[in-house]
């Protein structure tokens, strides 16, 4: 059974998915919501997160872009900062930069989340 094309709501024991279905698994667009707060809205193929999409967590911190682990979509920290640059596995990975709500910028390379080198600088405002 393919996309029907209409929008329908399935509850789950973590939260509540409204989007299209392919047979029981999540496929096209859709918007889950996880009991806990944290949003995904944005595309589906056979029940996983795929394509282009947008998370939003409790704390603000906020993510549109790709959902295949390599995409250069940009992060909007709670903090107030955005992260453009290299994604794996949900964690910053590859060439990033980091802008600041005060100017700073921060640009390197990271691995699994974490900063490996980098040049910290204040931008000309």
């Amino acid at each position: 059974m393919e996309n029907s094309g209409s929008f329908k709501e399935k509850s789950f024991f973590n939260g509540v998915y409204f989007g299209e279905f392919k047979s029981e698994l999540f496929h096209g667009n859709g918007k889950y919501t996880w009991s806990n707060g944290t949003i995904y809205e944005g595309d589906w193929v056979d029940g996983k997160r795929t394509g282009k999409g947008r998370i939003i967590w409790p704390c603000g911190k906020e993510y549109k872009g790709g959902d295949n682990g390599g995409d250069n979509g940009p992060l909007k920290g709670e903090n107030r900062y955005i992260y453009i640059g290299n994604w794996k596995n949900n964690k910053k990975d590859g060439r990033g930069t980091v802008k600041y709500a005060d100017g700073a910028v921060l640009e390197g390379c990271w691995s699994n989340g974490v900063l490996r080198s980098g040049v910290s600088r204040f931008a000309n405002v």
